[in-house]
């Protein structure tokens, strides 16, 4: 074991709730203290890795590079959850210059946060020199050998902070966008009522009792594998609506758009990420794992479930709406 395991009896369902609420009342307290704490956790997860670099490119033996067919793995970067953003662009001033500058410095930020560890990971002498052979934690078995104890802990915290600093921000985005779709008529006006920091509060309190209730009832592969498959589920429809929008309604005034004039130039944007995520949404299948396949489709279910339910309750007024959602 890499680092002492926090998660498993009493002890480690007390912890997960402790940093569950700890989250959710920074989100409670407002956006701007949880963008700086956010900015503040990413410094602190690309630091062991930014050492691990300076010190470890001097060591590097160019010819290991050579015979290490790892450029390939490149392409699996964190393609997840870069959509989310949107749902806080009406707490933004001036989103249309604010976001893709963002958009391109974590871009940035991401490819090279990959890009270097690997380099010297592969490059140094007695590192692993087929990617394929790489096990969980071999970066923290570098940063042992590079800088010792201390680097190869520094990694390890770096790692667990990233998970903390994840499930800060997409608790956020998910708050909001409850709120966002209450606002539209798409959820009851509960939804839509803020605390007085001018946060979500409902929201955040349903987003927290799911968290919950997925990290102790389950472990922490299933919930990843339930999560890919359904936003690759969600990233589909996002990608139909948007070629939808941009063929039946291309003169709509847009806060972003897309510089592709042509309804053609756009399908052939897309033609990657689509089969990237019909990909995805397939090796269930392959693999035979039936227990996401069902997990991925329950999803669906109670998506269409909850949909019908809210326009049955709409419809005999037995919850208050905003006004008419959009059709």
């Amino acid at each position: 074991t890499l680092w002492p395991e926090v998660g498993q009896g009493l002890g480690g369902q007390l912890f997960i709730a402790a940093v569950t609420l700890i989250i959710t009342l920074l989100n409670y307290t407002g956006l701007s203290i949880v963008g700086w704490v956010a900015f503040a956790l990413a410094g602190f997860v690309l630091s062991p890795f930014l050492y691990l670099t300076i010190i470890g490119i001097p060591q590097i033996e160019p010819s290991r590079l050579l015979v290490s067919p790892w450029v390939p793995e490149l392409s699996l970067l964190e393609l997840n959850y870069w959509d989310t953003a949107s749902t806080l662009a009406g707490e933004v001033q001036e989103p249309e210059r604010t976001y893709p500058r963002a958009l391109g410095i974590a871009l940035l930020a991401v490819i090279l946060s990959y890009f270097l560890p690997l380099l010297v990971g592969l490059g140094v002498p007695g590192a692993t020199s087929f990617w394929r052979d790489w096990d969980s934690g071999e970066l923290a078995i570098l940063g042992q050998r590079l800088g010792g104890t201390v680097l190869k802990s520094w990694v390890i915290a770096g790692a667990a902070v990233s998970c903390l600093g994840q499930q800060l921000s997409e608790m956020a985005e998910a708050a909001f966008q409850l709120q966002g779709m209450a606002e539209e008529g798409w959820l009851p006006m509960c939804f839509a009522r803020r605390s007085r920091f001018d946060t979500p509060s409902l929201g955040l309190v349903v987003i927290s009792a799911n968290v919950l209730v997925l990290s102790l009832s389950s472990n922490f592969k299933d919930i990843i594998s339930m999560l890919n498959a359904v936003y690759c589920v969600a990233q589909l429809l996002e990608f139909a609506a948007f070629l939808h929008l941009r063929r039946k309604h291309s003169d709509m005034d847009r806060p972003f758009k897309v510089p592709l004039r042509s309804f053609a130039a756009c399908c052939v944007l897309l033609a990657m990420p689509l089969i990237f995520c019909c990909v995805l949404l397939v090796m269930p299948f392959l693999n035979r794992d039936w227990r996401q396949v069902a997990s991925t489709f329950g999803a669906i279910a109670a998506s269409v479930v909850c949909y019908y339910l809210l326009e049955l309750a709409r419809r005999h007024r037995c919850l208050s709406f905003r006004r008419q959602p959009p059709r």
